[in-house]
């Protein structure tokens, strides 16, 4: 991009360079673009700042530069935008508070500043979003989701009546949600209480604290209700049996308590209910079994009691059934096998210690306690009717552990529709304990932490794939204390730095992927032993070490400071392959081509020598050709 001559454009209006795996800082020759009204960098590899210059172009409307690694601030001047309608900075390294100068932007009407690493309250001491929430009075969507925002959310949402769509999921609100907020009637996303057309609540992964209040039975329209991962107790109210057109109903990971009330049994359209991990009580309602278009039905570690409902056995669209962990008694009803969608089902006869993201203790598959009178021949008399594997079925998914029952592989892969950075503290993984793991995959969880050390920890470790998260900080040194490495996979993150030597130390890796990261300096010349090497698209320079001369060189593009014309034998081979051999095989037809007509040259000149020897006259017309 710092090639291009900006000032041959004048009248250039709309720049839109998407996805083309731009590298470095954005050129501020950009803002040489005085009437540019459409910036679009999005999905690139840029670094650096948000140019201050950004404010002299006054003529902008959009600014779209999300997914890339802009590391800054965000400028005070880019409230000077006053044109400005659409400001997408997501999905960065973005940090400090969100300026008040953004209140200046009159004409927003979409802000999207999620995925970044902004902290502070909403408002902060200072008050730097009073004004900013107030003034921006056309704006209709709002995204300030996974971010390290924190405090309690300002009543002045309520003075954006125009909003529509609100997220502030993945952050470290706390407190109550604040009652004027029900006045934006407009709101179809986080409609909250008198808010009746709101269709899709997610308020999930934050700290808020309280109980569900009773007017929740008001938001008739609402589909999607997701509340997990928060700190939310008390009782489940009656009043929620009033949302018909509920389908999906996330309240997992809480410390919900109470027993479920009977008029559950009113959402008939319900697909999805996850209440795990929470301290509900009593016995699961038999009025469950008219949820007829259950599709998954969690109600795993929690305190239930007496028997499992046989009107389970009426949910004919069940795939998905965990009531793992509980405290049932009685037989285990034979109405499961009418059950003939099912393909997971989980009563723990044999368990994972707790979810993976908060356990500390995980460390063996051991079987747990079943509280039912109930035989493991029985059981898995059950279990050969749904065609059930046992040694399979009661794992979870991505977990395996050898025949001592402790763990030694780890591979779960985190499929979301939408894109999603949020949070995850490695100091919660106790690693000491999975001293016997020899595979940790953990792939497009976008974790934003620093990459953990406590991997070093796994003496046994062999294949180690943390790729696609959001990965920072540098590669550690200790890696190189893992000789039993084989695979290291740490493509598609924000890891820079240079890369450490050392871990040419590890004498059994055959596979190294770095690429997609933001990794600086040289290539260092101790990895010629390991076959495969991906170091494509980060910021290296200087020379390929000759010793990686089989290597692809597709797995050293997109670094711009590589020098690709030395006298290496990589060079030397791509010149033979490029340039050497297309000429000869150009050499080898034009010889196909022109040889008969040698050959008949040869014969004619042959037969015309014979001739003049012959007569000895140079002027006959007999010796002239044809």
């Amino acid at each position: 991009m710092s090639s291009m001559n900006y000032s041959l454009l004048p009248n250039l209006s709309s720049l839109r360079l998407s996805g083309m795996y731009l590298t470095d800082i954005i050129p501020l020759q950009i803002c040489a673009l005085p009437k540019l009204r459409h910036l679009n960098l999005s999905n690139n590899w840029l670094t650096g700042e948000l140019p201050l210059c950004l404010q002299n172009l006054t003529m902008l409307e959009v600014i779209d530069i999300h997914y890339n690694q802009i590391n800054s601030l965000i400028p005070l001047e880019l409230g000077n935008l006053k044109r400005l309608i659409h400001l997408d900075l997501s999905f960065n390294s973005l940090n400090g508070m969100i300026p008040t100068t953004l209140a200046k932007l009159k004409n927003l009407v979409r802000l999207y500043l999620q995925g970044n690493s902004f902290s502070g309250s909403i408002p902060s001491e200072i008050g730097n979003l009073k004004r900013l929430i107030g003034n921006l009075k056309r704006l209709i969507y709002l995204d300030l989701s996974f971010n390290l925002l924190n405090g309690t959310i300002p009543t002045t949402l309520a003075k954006l009546k125009n909003l529509a769509q609100l997220y502030l999921q993945g952050n470290f609100f706390n407190g109550s949600i604040p009652s004027k907020i029900g006045n934006l009637t407009n709101l179809t996303y986080l409609k909250i209480w008198n808010l009746t057309n709101l269709a899709y609540l997610s308020m999930e992964d934050n700290t808020f604290s309280g109980s569900i209040p009773l007017e929740i039975g008001n938001l008739e329209k609402l589909i999607y209700l997701g509340l997990s991962l928060n700190l939310l107790d008390g009782t489940i109210p009656t009043t929620l049996a009033k949302l018909k057109n509920m389908a999906y109903l996330y309240l997992q990971v809480n410390s919900f308590n109470g027993s479920i009330p009977s008029e559950i049994g009113n959402l008939t359209n319900l697909a999805y209910l996850s209440m795990g991990e929470n301290t509900f009580s009593g016995s699961i309602p038999s009025e469950i079994g008219n949820l007829k278009s259950l599709i998954r039905l969690m109600l795993s570690s929690n305190s239930f009691t007496g028997p499992i409902p046989s009107e389970i056995g009426d949910l004919k669209n069940l795939t998905y059934l965990d009531l793992s962990s509980n405290n049932f008694s009685g037989n285990i009803p034979r109405e499961l096998e009418s059950l003939v969608m099912l393909s997971h089902l989980n009563l723990a006869i044999i368990l994972f210690m707790v979810q993976f993201s908060n356990s500390k203790s995980l460390s063996t598959c051991k079987t747990s306690t079943y509280h039912a009178i109930i035989s493991r021949e029985e059981f898995q008399k059950i279990c050969s009717i749904f065609l059930i594997d046992l040694s399979k079925a009661m794992k979870w998914p991505g977990i395996s552990c050898d025949d001592s029952g402790y763990v030694v592989k780890i591979n779960i892969i985190q499929r979301v529709k939408h894109n999603y950075k949020g949070t995850f503290d490695w100091s919660n993984m106790n690693f000491f304990l999975l001293l016997n793991l020899t595979f940790l995959g953990l792939h497009g969880y976008n974790f934003v932490n620093p990459f953990p050390l406590q991997i070093c920890a796994l003496p046994k470790l062999k294949n180690l794939n943390l790729s696609h998260n959001w990965l920072t900080g540098e590669l550690p040194l200790c890696l190189q204390n893992l000789t039993t490495l084989e695979v290291i996979d740490i493509h598609g993150n924000k890891i820079g730095g240079p890369i450490p030597p050392e871990l040419g130390n590890l004498k059994s890796l055959i596979l190294l992927d770095l690429s997609n990261n933001a990794l600086w300096g040289t290539i260092p010349t101790t990895f010629g032993h390991i076959d495969t090497i991906n170091l494509s698209y980060n910021h290296l320079t200087g020379k390929i070490p000759d010793n990686l001369a089989h290597v692809p060189y597709g797995a050293f593009i997109g670094n711009e400071g590589l020098e690709k014309t030395d006298g290496s034998r990589r060079m030397s081979r791509v010149v033979l392959v490029t340039i050497l051999i297309p000429l000869m095989a150009i050499s080898f037809i034009l010889y196909l081509v022109l040889r008969p007509l040698i050959v008949f040259q040869h014969r004619m000149n042959s037969t015309q020598s014979e001739i003049i020897e012959k007569d000895g006259d140079f002027l006959s017309i007999w010796n002239y050709d044809g």
